[in-house]
């Protein structure tokens, strides 16, 4: 579960710094 979530928080995060 704890690696879902660290995946997902890792798109929003790479999605923020490259938009």
């Amino acid at each position: 579960a704890s690696g879902a979530v660290v995946l997902t928080a890792l798109i929003v995060f790479l999605s923020s710094v490259l938009v």
